[in-house]
């Protein structure tokens, strides 16, 4: 097991940690985005850390308090800018994990906010964000018409001054995903933060179910493990909060038509951070059938763990391989993805030698 998910695990662990286990443990916690969380864990149990590496558990501890004030900042500018429209905006992920205060949020580093919007209003929404100072990241036509055409968010924004980056959802899943249904199922919350004013999110179990679809349908996973962390806590705070959130997860997933995700995720949950409300919730997925499980149990269970020299082997890399197109399958069928990716390699291949040429050229004469 890498030191990394045992610490998380059990943070007393480290009381017989070596100097060199020390240094493992850091790197495979930079590389998996959890860095911060761990420090957390580790303060927060009073453990004790080595004089010589304190330094870098405060500077995160301080990057993640930092990144929480902005994130709060920024729902105060998105409330004014979507003031105008009476359906609003709604929180995902890590900005709705800070909106209710709940244990995953405590140290845990993102890179940017999930919103999800009404479809039916996306254009003036995007229009007032525009206006707003929210620009376009670079991407060229195509991948913009990819966004438009096929998945479920537009191309990302950043900010001109904060450099804040947006995601502006209308679904969880693209149109093309055989489990694709209409955003308008979602069920919503309502949470006031103090001299914000009010934010919407997922409840509870509509948000434990967009991070577990948005984990089985990644074809990347440089923050897979960080993921499996969150629905980790989220599924024990939940169920501490509600006893019957188990049985109503599995109602709620077939309502949906996701349960077969939410199965997968449950069990990966189970499987690498031993959490007890996954095992009793997978109780009720036992109807679930997943085809070529096995091999699913191979990739996940070689992919979802830091992607370190000392965590990495052959098996990691056949893992990235299938999940990669496992992924790309569910983002749409073979009659459209095979165009797509033969049009994305041209287009690769052409940026090469137009940058060759350009770099040739600045040796002429």
């Amino acid at each position: 097991m890498c030191i990394l998910i045992k610490t998380l695990k059990s943070p007393k662990s480290v009381n017989n940690f070596s100097a060199e286990e020390w240094q493992t443990l850091m790197l495979q916690a930079k590389k998996s985005n959890l860095f911060g969380r761990l420090s957390y864990l580790l303060k927060a149990s009073d453990l004790p850390i080595p004089n010589s590496l304190q330094w870098h558990f405060d500077a995160y501890d301080k990057k993640a308090r930092m990144q929480q004030r902005q994130v709060k900042y920024e729902f105060k500018i998105l409330n004014e800018t979507f003031k105008p429209f009476s359906s609003g905006y709604k929180l995902l992920k890590g900005a709705a994990y800070i909106a209710h205060d709940l244990a995953n949020a405590q140290g845990r580093s993102f890179s940017d906010i999930d919103i999800l919007v009404e479809r039916k209003t996306l254009g003036a929404m995007e229009l007032r964000l525009r206006i707003a100072g929210w620009l376009r990241t670079e991407i060229d036509d195509y991948d913009d018409k990819y966004y438009r055409e096929w998945m479920h968010e537009i191309p990302p924004l950043f900010h001109k001054d904060r450099a804040t980056v947006l995601d502006v959802h209308h679904n969880i899943l693209p149109k093309t995903n055989k489990h694709h249904f209409n955003a308008e199922q979602f069920q919503y919350q309502t949470v006031e933060i103090e001299n914000i004013g009010s934010v919407t999110t997922l409840t509870y179990l509509d948000m434990f179910i967009h991070c577990a679809v948005h984990l089985m349908t990644e074809s990347e996973f440089h923050n897979g493990l960080r993921d499996i962390v969150d629905l980790d806590s989220l599924a024990t705070e939940f169920s501490n909060k509600n006893t019957d959130f188990t049985t109503e997860l599995y109602q709620r997933s077939l309502e949906l038509g996701v349960e077969s995700y939410v199965y997968l995720a449950l069990r990966y949950v189970a499987g690498i951070m031993e959490n007890p409300s996954a095992k009793k919730a997978l109780e009720n997925f036992k109807s679930t059938s997943t085809s070529h499980l096995w091999l699913w149990d191979f990739a996940f269970f070689n992919v979802l763990k830091p992607d370190t020299h000392d965590c990495r082997n052959y098996k990691t890399f056949i893992a990235k391989f299938l999940l990669y197109w496992r992924g790309h399958l569910n983002r749409m069928p073979l009659h459209l993805l095979v165009p797509h990716l033969f049009k994305k390699s041209y287009m690769k291949i052409k940026d090469s030698l137009d940058k060759g040429k350009s770099i040739e050229g600045q040796h002429l004469p």
